[in-house]
């Protein structure tokens, strides 16, 4: 009986030992599948979390930079300020500037691909050449330079930073689209997974409990999935231009609002057609071939690779765009996507500085003409005035009747002598204008040069009470220049020496061959001096610096920018260094190929 009785015993305990295994195994698993389950529900979780952050901070930077950047922002400004130098322009411009750097500043703190960190340096890099040429067009505005020269002479090439903010903008849309698929297949698995653990798990309550546990996580995820998707239209929103992303086929999947606003269809209607419907028909036949060689490619283009295009609006007519081009591949297949830029107000400014280009030769050529005659004309009675007071003068007619009669003489000569003077340096900067004056060079002794000027300036030296001090007469330096033209440089800085130089101060003439072989010749006086802000005007043709002394002497204002040019022609520079009541130090810089047989001056 024993025997008997101990088998069902041992049966029941290997029964019982059987189901707790069974049980333990079940509900290791069931605990194994809900720790994965919820792991990957709270994963997905905290990575959109995450992106939702980021993404969030990069389109409100983005929407910043097109801002502050786009049509009435910095470059909007910044034209404007060029073409009417308007102070408001200005103060705009200065706004938009310290508000491009914080943007940039708070986007370079985003974790970014080294492709972002690559785009964003090219947009800072563009900007900072636009806030230098911004210094530059102060200056210019300021001294009245017609716009287009001055547009000509601040231009930068913002292709890059467009490019770049076209990339970092087709990045977020790369991101927001590649983030959904991946989020909508893990949110598939999980629910499938659950789904599935509906069968496995034995025990009905605690299946339940997990159920609505991982569906109200799925449920949380699909709503962030949800926000995703609104958030990546607000991205495509914010971009000024039109986005329109497109399969191989060419079938348009996806496009913002700014569409409408360009071609004239709403985001129902282009999301039936193909891109060859908003292409002009002379160029539908090959696009095509161009859509299978893109895909092909390296799958980008930039923008201004494609000038002069233009795309056709619902109403059948056309307008310019510029367009870049880049790729992207989800789930093997492969989509395009493009940004496609208005370009018609940017061709009716480029229309107006031609325009005000061609104005502006136009009216140099007048001016130049207008001196060149005006010269001439003025030149004929001056000669004879010139040439009958100077045989007065030499007494080839007789002597004067009395000494007043030979005074006036003498004042109708020296007269004619300094409006012919005046004639000269008008006629001498016109030529430079118009980049007609041309150089005759020879071989110039600098000693007998700098003593012949002396000896020229010495009687009005003395008149005035100055003293000339000439430190060059021992120095035997050759310079290949236009004998004449350097003359009448020294001439003009020795005569405003000498002009503006007080009784008992002095003017001296001092050179020096630099290490490299170039050389510099000064005129230092102890006159009256000037800031930086009158530096700027005296060099300014016509420009005089208003003070005493310049009210109470003649002077076209012509002497030191005549001279500033002709020392530019020889590929030299003019250089003023003033102290207001020390004096004046202008410095001619010669080039180092000019100078020959130069004497060492310690």
């Amino acid at each position: 009986m024993n025997g008997g009785s101990g088998k069902p015993s041992i049966a029941y305990v290997g029964t019982y030992a059987g189901i707790v295994a069974v049980t333990s195994i079940t509900v290791a698993l069931a605990w194994f599948y809900i720790q994965s389950t919820a792991n990957n529900i709270v994963h997905i979780q905290q990575e959109w979390v995450a992106y939702e952050q980021e993404a969030t901070q990069r389109t409100i930077l983005l929407s910043e930079l097109y801002s502050v950047i786009g049509y009435g922002g910095f470059i909007h400004n910044f034209k404007n300020y060029i073409l009417r130098g308007s102070d408001t322009y200005r103060v705009e411009v200065e706004r938009d500037r310290e508000r491009i750097i914080n943007t940039i500043t708070r986007f370079r703190a985003l974790p970014l691909t080294d492709n972002e960190v690559e785009a964003i340096n090219h947009v800072a890099a563009t900007f900072g050449k636009y806030f230098e040429k911004f210094e530059t067009a102060k200056t210019e505005v300021n001294k009245d330079h017609a716009p287009a020269d001055i547009d000509t002479l601040v231009k930068v090439d913002d292709s890059l930073a467009l490019q770049a903010l076209d990339a970092l903008t087709k990045a977020v849309v790369e991101k927001g689209l590649y983030h959904r698929q991946v989020t909508g297949t893990a949110i598939r698995d999980t629910v499938r997974t659950v789904e599935y653990g509906n069968l496995l798990i034995p025990l009905a309550l605690v299946s339940s409990i997990l159920f609505v546990a991982i569906y109200r996580r799925s449920r949380m995820a699909q709503t962030e999935a949800t926000h995703a998707k609104e958030q990546l239209n607000a991205i495509l929103e914010a971009d000024p231009d039109v986005i329109i992303v497109s399969d191989e086929r060419g079938r348009i999947t996806l496009a913002n609002a700014e569409i409408e606003r360009l071609l004239g269809y709403s985001r129902e209607e282009v999301l039936g057609l193909t891109i060859e419907d908003l292409i002009p028909n002379q160029q539908r036949k090959d696009h095509h071939q161009h859509r299978s060689q893109f895909f092909s490619g390296n799958r980008r283009r930039l923008m201004g690779n494609a000038p002069n295009i233009k795309a056709q609006r619902k109403n059948g007519s056309k307008v310019p765009i510029d367009i870049a081009l880049g790729a992207f591949t989800i789930n093997g297949a492969s989509f395009a996507v493009a940004s496609i830029r208005d370009m018609t107000k940017q061709r009716e400014i480029e229309a107006q500085l031609r325009d005000g280009k061609d104005k502006a030769e136009t009216f140099a050529q007048a001016k130049s003409d207008f001196l060149a005659n005006m010269s001439h004309e003025l030149r004929t009675p001056l000669n004879a005035i010139m040439g009958f007071s100077e045989a007065l003068l030499s007494k080839a007619f007789g002597p004067f009747a009395n000494d007043k009669h030979e005074e006036y003489v003498t004042y109708v000569h020296n007269s004619g002598s300094h409006l012919l003077n005046i004639i000269n340096d008008i006629l001498d900067m016109s030529k430079v204008d118009a980049g007609k004056l041309e150089l005759v060079e020879e071989d110039v002794n600098l000693s007998e040069m700098v003593e012949n000027c002396f000896k020229m300036l010495e009687p009005r030296a003395r008149k005035a009470g100055v003293r000339m001090i000439n430190n060059v007469t021992e120095q035997s330096i050759v310079l290949r220049v236009d004998g004449t033209r350097m003359k009448q440089m020294l001439l003009n800085l020795l005569s405003n020496a000498v002009k503006f130089t007080s009784t008992d101060g002095t003017v001296s003439a001092n050179f020096r061959i630099s290490d490299d072989g170039s050389c510099a010749l000064s005129v230092v006086d102890q006159g009256i001096g000037m800031n930086d802000m009158a530096i700027q005007t005296a060099l300014e043709p016509f420009g005089q610096v208003d003070n005493a002394m310049n009210r109470q002497l003649s002077g076209t204002g012509l002497g030191l920018p005549l001279t500033k040019a002709l020392a530019e022609l020889h590929d030299g520079t003019l250089k003023l260094e003033s102290t207001e009541g020390i004096g004046t130090t202008a410095t001619i810089h010669m080039p180092a190929e000019r100078v020959w047989n130069p004497d060492p001056v310690s």
